[in-house]
């Protein structure tokens, strides 16, 4: 068996819509996750932090990235992946103008250390 469809299997369920069908798997549940998620963090050069968060509700989603705490953008959509899709055009922007990706730090690390 394939190693890498049993494994994309186990995440099915957290995809609506996802439909497996191969020997001995059959993976249809709809998902339950509703809880908001952080899709990119960004750091400038001088020191602003930006953060992106998709919001789902059922199969449609909100998204939004803000800088600090104020909200720079906000869009509703139909489905997941256009609010994935939007995140992805507003990341390639803001990369392009001067912004590069960031990790928090880890418990007991200094932003300093990053």
């Amino acid at each position: 068996m394939n190693g890498l469809l049993p494994r994309f299997a186990a995440f099915a369920p957290h995809f609506p819509g996802i439909s497996i069908a191969y020997p001995g798997i059959s993976v249809t549940e709809k998902s339950t996750y509703d809880e908001p998620t952080v899709m990119w963090r960004l750091r400038h050069s001088d020191g602003r932090i930006a953060h992106a968060l998709i919001i789902p509700n059922r199969t449609k989603a909100s998204a939004i990235w803000s800088i600090g705490d104020e909200p720079e953008k906000a869009r509703d959509f139909r489905t997941w992946r256009g609010a994935i899709e939007w995140l992805d055009d507003e990341l390639a922007t803001l990369e392009v103008s001067g912004w590069s990706r960031w990790e928090r730090p880890k418990p007991g690390r200094c932003v300093s250390d990053v």
